[in-house]
């Protein structure tokens, strides 16, 4: 993050879990690693963000999602509980946590 500023980028925070809608002044998301398998319900259930999300790439916005915001951008992620949950569908596929034996 101190990289970016320095290169001159304003960094701009959000939920995807508590917010409706990216920022409107962001220019780019970096979605990060984190657990979207804890918050997956929550993620499925904010359709205003799902839709948000597509418009973002719709409109041709970079977008760097790595580990968990990746498995954000696929259409389902599948819970340890075998529960199948609406992601944003920024690209096909489909998500599975599975436990440590694979």
């Amino acid at each position: 993050i101190i990289l970016l500023q320095d290169m001159g980028a304003s960094i701009v925070y959000f939920s995807p879990t508590r917010d409706t809608t990216i920022p409107p002044e962001a220019t780019a998301l970096w979605l990060p690693g984190g657990y979207p398998e804890l918050h997956a319900k929550a993620l499925s259930e904010n359709s205003r963000m799902i839709s948000s999300m597509r418009r973002f790439h719709e409109n041709d916005n970079p977008i760097l999602a790595e580990c968990g915001g990746f498995l954000y951008c696929m259409e389902t992620l599948v819970d340890l509980h075998g529960t199948e949950w609406t992601m944003s569908s920024l690209m096909p596929g489909k998500g599975a946590m599975k436990n440590k034996a694979g």
